[in-house]
């Protein structure tokens, strides 16, 4: 029986899913800007497919990995653009929760050499699940990165 025991405990323990579970909206939206990192030259290079799995609902992932295989993603929509310089970790400025839903409002400000520190307003609209909350749909300046994505998608055709 204790080993019947310690067995069905080790493959609880394995078989929960490895994917981080972020407890509240911002969690998921700092997790996908820690990847970035401050400065000039960060030792961060962006997200990848392993965070874009943990922050990213199912089909927010699917249409990422899908403009990926495209090879049309030339431009960071999360920095709006190719070169980054955090001045600071994302400030996040509001967080609503209506049940399974939240949006999270949040503000990147850049320090570009040349320019004078732009900064991007974004829009959050994340999603509870069993994986905790993950990021469903991003707007900046009124834009969606779903847009986006599809658009880039239409173009591979």
């Amino acid at each position: 029986m204790r080993r019947f025991l310690v067995f069905a405990i080790l493959c609880l323990v394995f078989a929960t899913p490895l994917a981080a579970q972020f407890q509240s909206p911002e969690d998921a939206v700092k997790a996908l800007y820690a990847s970035y990192g401050p400065g000039n030259d960060p030792p961060k290079n962006g997200f990848d497919d392993k965070l874009a799995a943990q922050v990213f609902d199912p089909s927010l992932l699917d249409l990422y990995q899908r403009v990926t295989k495209s090879g049309n993603m030339d431009d960071d929509f999360f920095v709006q653009g190719n070169d980054f310089s955090l001045t600071k970790p994302i400030e996040i400025r509001k967080v609503s929760v209506d049940g399974e839903a939240a949006q999270v409002s949040a503000v990147l400000t850049q320090n570009l050499a040349g320019q004078k520190s732009p900064t991007h307003y974004f829009v959050f609209k994340l999603v509870k699940s069993d994986n905790g909350w993950q990021i469903d749909n991003v707007y900046c300046n009124g834009t969606s990165v779903r847009d986006v994505w599809n658009g880039l998608l239409a173009k591979a055709k």
